[in-house]
């Protein structure tokens, strides 16, 4: 099974065409988000199923850690970028790959990707092998189970984590 962080590549290809371009060309993050996810399919199908896996708006995390991504939402202030509107095209686009494409797809109200991933990892592990689809190096910790592999879209390599379980302390 191939597990995608679907946050993390619309927000790649969408921070990557905003430095070219002030105003976002969606037909054209569709069609990165879309080549993307057909590269991921060609390329790794011998793992099996796609499931893109996508944040919801309200972690759970922010309630327990008040705190939590509190630097990101500072940075985000300082940007010139106009966030309201990245993160009403990734939801737009969210809904387009949901409604449209031959994907499972998860959102969990209250949880992130990385929670859903970390979740279908831990009880799919034994049964076959999985592929994190997401440059994201937090889900190195998962390669304590010998069947999981992770690859990063952006540098086109694999993420290879020697000691995961020193990784995670």
């Amino acid at each position: 099974m191939i597990l995608v962080d679907i946050n993390q590549i619309l927000l790649a290809h969408i921070l990557f065409q905003s430095k070219t371009n002030k105003d976002f060309d969606e037909n054209l993050i569709r069609r990165l988000i879309l080549s993307s996810l057909t590269k991921c399919k060609n390329k790794f199908h011998h793992y099996g199923k796609i499931i893109i896996c996508s944040d919801s708006r309200n972690y759970w995390r922010k309630k327990v850690f008040p705190y939590y991504k509190s630097t990101r939402k500072k940075e985000r202030e300082d940007s010139n970028l106009d966030w309201e509107s990245i993160y009403t095209l990734c939801h737009k686009l969210k809904g387009e790959i949901e409604s449209n494409l031959p994907f499972q797809f998860l959102q969990v109200d209250g949880a992130e990707a990385d929670d859903i991933i970390a979740v279908i990892t831990e009880l799919k592990n034994k049964e076959e092998r999985i592929l994190i689809y997401s440059a994201d190096k937090d889900f190195a910790q998962l390669q304590i189970y010998p069947s999981v592999y992770q690859y990063n879209p952006i540098q086109n390599e694999f993420i290879v984590q020697k000691d995961p379980i020193r990784f995670l302390k």
